[in-house]
């Protein structure tokens, strides 16, 4: 069974929770999301914002889980970040990478992440925890295996999936990333209110 975009999107939706923070990074993964419309899911197409540092932010004022999905282009763009993600040492910080090797422009690009000696021992030593969880998605009954790692492992962590077949398909999706629907979800939760840093939501305006 190919592990397609779409298909890893779905299913790993399937393994979190309403409690978990999770951003959806990228114009490939907008238009491939699930649609479940769960609490807590902010879906973004515009890669011009580096969320790496925005979910960093976010990481250290909550203790609920932050995760940020986001294609090997959008690492690269922003690698300076992550590694700083790495050093952190949030334990509940989580990065998935898809591993498309495709820049997301008109013109189809390769990425040089294939390339890199060894992209997973920078990212060790710059203090993430690396996981390669593209064998969890062969089937359905492997992402309980998959749910119950996520369970127990301690960020800052990055899993690592491979998509074998990077057709997209034509999906509308409804989940615009809304500003003023976040700050109303930052100002609104209990451990984030009075604690969240204001150039945070200055940034996420676009205002600075």
């Amino acid at each position: 069974m190919k592990t397609t975009l779409k298909k890893v999107l779905m299913y790993y939706d399937s393994i979190l929770t309403d409690n978990d923070i999770v951003f959806y990074i990228g114009k490939n993964i907008y238009n491939e999301a699930s649609s479940n419309k769960l609490v807590g899911r902010y879906y973004v197409d515009n890669e011009s914002i580096d969320y790496f540092s925005i979910v960093l932010g976010l990481a250290m004022t909550t203790t609920k889980r932050v995760i940020i999905i986001f294609e090997d282009s959008y690492l690269l763009r922003y690698f300076n970040t992550l590694l700083q993600a790495g050093v952190s040492k949030l334990t509940n910080l989580f990065f998935v990478v898809l591993i498309t090797n495709k820049y997301v422009h008109s013109i189809k690009q390769s990425t040089i992440f294939s390339f890199l000696k060894s992209s997973k021992g920078v990212l060790f030593e710059a203090g993430f925890l690396i996981h390669t969880y593209t064998k969890f998605f062969n089937n359905k009954s492997s992402l309980k295996q998959l749910k119950d790692t996520y369970n127990r492992i301690k960020g800052p962590a990055i899993g690592i999936i491979y998509i074998e077949n990077n057709k997209l398909s034509k999906i509308s999706n409804d989940h615009e990333f809304k500003f003023d629907e976040f700050i109303k979800f930052i100002r609104t939760d209990n451990e984030i209110i009075n604690k969240i840093n204001t150039d945070v939501v200055l940034v996420l305006k676009g205002e600075k």
